[in-house]
């Protein structure tokens, strides 16, 4: 059906379909019947340019149910990422620590994902920072967490990075490019 409506053939006849698809006409029309019965196609008609009404197969209820399906896939491997990052957040952080969490930290950590809603990545710069520091307690990656949110341009490594850069004054390449010349 696709094909044929890049063909501009919006309503093949039962001949043009037999002869592309290689089947009978009572095959097609089981095929057509089942595809209609759960709507993944509909038959409408419209007027066309000389205003007469003509059928065509249309395919919007294909189009959204694929693209219904291509959200739901994409959202789980979304939560599947979210749930693998997360496991790995406990792991570091009983790594690093060099125990296990205790239930109540488990929840502090779970907070941090779901309650206050802080991005993984951003969790795990503030592990790596908290580590940097030798201070091994959630309470310091939680000052660490609730810092960066008030104050977004610390937010992570880089973006501090990329900040500082952007206040220093820009080089002279003139000057540079004379020197790699000598």
């Amino acid at each position: 059906m696709i094909s044929f409506q890049q063909d501009n053939v919006e309503f093949p006849s039962f001949s043009m379909l037999m002869k592309r698809m290689g089947m009978t006409r009572d095959e097609i029309l089981s095929l057509i019947n089942s595809l209609v019965d759960r709507q993944y196609l509909r038959i409408d008609s419209k007027k066309n340019e000389n205003n007469q009404q003509t059928e065509y197969y249309n395919l919007e209820f294909l189009y959204n149910r694929i693209d219904a399906l291509v959200k739901q896939r994409q959202a789980e491997e979304e939560s599947k990422q979210t749930e693998d990052q997360e496991a790995e957040i406990f792991q570091v952080l009983e790594t690093e620590f060099g125990r296990p969490l205790s239930p109540i930290e488990y929840q502090e950590v779970v907070d941090w994902l779901h309650k206050d809603k802080f991005p993984t990545d951003m969790i795990f710069e503030a592990i790596k920072e908290a580590v940097l520091a030798q201070a091994y307690s959630l309470r310091y990656i939680d000052k660490v967490l609730m810092n960066w949110r008030r104050n977004p341009k610390q937010r992570n490594v880089k973006q501090r990075d990329q900040h500082s850069l952007s206040d220093l004054p820009p080089a002279p390449m003139k000057k540079i490019i004379k020197k790699d010349q000598e």
